[in-house]
């Protein structure tokens, strides 16, 4: 019997005679139970898991388009199984740091250029897609990127939670005016080409940012309801009381 086909059977059993046919996998995603996308481990307690549908561990620990360094420890990071990274990304972590990304229908690019700053996360929720998009977490330790379920992101997206570099009131305490805050995008929100996210930005729900938005934390609480489009540099609301749909027009209107 081949791996592919122990685990089916395994899965199968555990998940009390569920159709085989739910557990056929993506295995060029999923190599070999023997492969493992952990390239080098610099330190203790770190851990890569590949979890399924119902959120148990399985036993893989190779994804394709995935590699993983790891310095310090207590390093986490959890992928769903069925991830279809559409390039290679080397993720590098420091100490600390916790990567989660739940399971999508859709596939998604994405960097996070640097070492990771310790203490740092980044957490993804279900369904998410993506373009090519940078998470920036490196610099400044206990930064945080949080995105919700069913987040859509086009291409050249720039998410940034500090600033990397100090700047500070110019008298004697020198005070600095602009430390790292976290990032939250809650669910079914839609980020057009070439936006950028920074600093303390909350992004509501059922929410579009425009093509070539700078986002910031002055738009925070501005639709606590959410269902807005933000746009301009910075974004501001043009319009409230909105949703949207991944579909196209003529498929929506056709429903």
């Amino acid at each position: 019997m081949s791996i592919k086909e122990k685990y089916i059977s395994f899965m199968s059993h555990y998940s009390w005679g569920k159709n085989k046919n739910e557990y056929k996998i993506k295995w060029d995603n999923i190599k070999h139970v023997k492969k493992t996308s952990i390239k080098k481990d610099f330190g203790e307690n770190n851990k890569l898991i590949l979890f399924d549908d119902y959120g148990n561990n399985t036993h893989f620990r190779y994804m394709k388009n995935l590699e993983v360094i790891f310095y310090g420890n207590n390093n986490l990071l959890k992928f769903h199984y069925q991830l279809n990274i559409q390039s290679p990304i080397l993720i590098i972590c420091s100490g600390n740091n916790i990567i989660q990304i739940n399971k999508s229908a859709y596939p998604i690019e994405f960097q996070l250029p640097y070492r990771i700053s310790p203490y740092s996360q980044l957490i993804i929720g279900k369904n998410f897609s993506s373009g090519y998009t940078e998470f920036r977490l490196h610099q400044e330790s206990h930064q945080k990127i949080i995105i919700g379920d069913d987040v859509m992101f086009s291409n050249n997206i720039y998410v940034k939670p500090s600033d990397c570099h100090t700047i500070y009131e110019d008298d004697e305490n020198k005070k600095v005016i602009n430390k790292p805050k976290d990032i939250k995008i809650e669910n079914h929100v839609w980020i057009g080409r070439n936006v950028t996210i920074l600093k303390g930005s909350i992004i509501p729900k059922n929410s579009v940012v425009a093509t070539g938005a700078i986002y910031t934390s002055s738009q925070n609480n501005i639709l606590p309801d959410g269902g807005g489009i933000f746009a301009g540099s910075p974004a501001k609301v043009i319009k409230d009381n909105i949703n949207w749909d991944r579909m196209n027009v003529e498929e929506f209107e056709n429903i």
